[in-house]
């Protein structure tokens, strides 16, 4: 009779250590699955940020190109645009209208962000003077 005992003391001590392996595998599966699912929204996250910094830097680089039409207009009324390259922007500028009154049109493109702005300037006398100005989404 005591041989049976020792038997099932065995069998009670291997059902044991098979649910205790059970539970840890699963207690891992769910760890990992969280780290993974916080690790992906942290990367969501950071592509969503940079996106974010070069749409900026892309309408920034559209101001700054304003401003050097403005600038290039003062020294040189006659002025039509052309393309410029400011930080990570290029920048293609178009200058349409006549005597003293111009339209600028300054497109700026940083990766795949593309951002517009549309200004009417005021020349006379070698100063330009910006009378409105509007982003321009298309």
């Amino acid at each position: 009779m005591m041989h049976f005992v020792v038997q099932e003391k065995n069998i009670l001590s291997a059902q044991r250590g098979a649910a205790m392996i059970a539970t840890m595998v699963v207690v891992a599966a769910i760890t990992l699955a969280v780290a993974l699912s916080l690790s992906l929204g942290s990367l969501g996250g950071l592509v969503t940020v940079f996106g974010e910094e070069q749409s900026a830097a892309s309408f920034f680089g559209a101001e700054a190109c304003l401003e050097e039409a403005a600038v290039r207009l003062r020294w040189d009324s006659s002025y039509s645009g052309g393309t410029v390259g400011i930080g990570q922007a290029t920048c293609v500028i178009g200058v349409s209208g006549s005597g003293s009154n111009r339209t600028v049109n300054a497109t700026s493109t940083v990766a795949t962000f593309i951002r517009k702005i549309r200004a009417d300037l005021s020349i006379s006398g070698g100063s330009a003077s910006l009378n409105s100005w509007q982003e321009v989404v298309e």
